[in-house]
């Protein structure tokens, strides 16, 4: 996946990209493009407004611009209209995906940004040039599906940029196993505070103070714990 109707991919992340599907078709894999995901931004923006809003802040004026608008707008939505939203979301990420057995794009369209880069008074402003990094993310933490980003390259500046691999939901042994049969690895990192994950795990602990915990993860480790330990990672 190399596009998205958000904004145009970098052509130095897009070539690298093509480069690793080179090398997946190398290794016998059946690789073949795919279209984008058809999703604006907007469709996603009262999901984040609403988490947003219900963080515990000690005083919004600590917060930026940017964060403080995310907060009042999240205030005026419920959670069922933002459960029914997210639940059209996930539905269309699942037909999107299709078949397959994972997609590969970059993790990001564009370079990191350099501190400062995204700062504006303009709270739309600012959120616009944010919304560019989570073209490919969003949907994914949306849906609950597996994904891992692996290093794919430097800029000539020294900024890295990555490669994204995601799975189908419940494949998350599988997308990890890959990972770590894939090559040399240092450091794992595993992130379980994707936005379905966090209303399901807040729902738990509603319901009991004791759960609203992830638990998955110690089968995920209990699957590869042994592998990763005879790699060195």
């Amino acid at each position: 996946l190399l596009s998205s109707p958000v904004c145009d991919v970098d052509p130095m992340i897009a070539a690298r990209i093509r480069e690793i599907a080179d090398v997946l078709e190398e290794l016998g894999h059946q690789v073949e493009p795919g279209p984008p995901l058809d999703v604006e931004v907007e469709e996603f923006k009262p999901l984040m407004e609403k988490q947003s809003s219900m963080v515990p802040i000690i005083s919004d004026k600590l917060l930026q611009p940017l964060t403080r608008a995310l907060r009042a707008s999240g205030r005026r939505y419920s959670e069922a209209e933002t459960s029914e939203q997210a639940g059209r979301l996930r539905a269309r990420a699942f037909e999107w995906f299709g078949d397959a057995d994972l997609w590969l794009m970059p993790t990001t369209p564009i370079l990191p940004p350099k501190v400062g880069e995204l700062d504006d008074p303009d709270p739309d402003v600012a959120f616009r040039k944010a919304a560019n990094l989570g073209v490919f993310t969003a949907a994914f933490n949306v849906s609950g599906q597996p994904a891992l980003s692996i290093p794919a390259g430097f800029a000539p500046d020294g900024r890295a940029f990555g490669a994204m691999l995601a799975g189908r939901r419940g494949d998350d042994l599988t997308v990890l196993r890959r990972q770590l049969e894939g090559g040399p690895l240092d450091v794992i990192s595993l992130d379980f505070l994707a936005e379905i994950t966090m209303s399901i795990l807040q729902k738990q602990r509603s319901r009991d103070p004791k759960a609203g915990y992830a638990r998955d993860f110690v089968e995920q480790l209990d699957d590869v714990l042994e592998l990763a330990l005879d790699r060195g990672t």
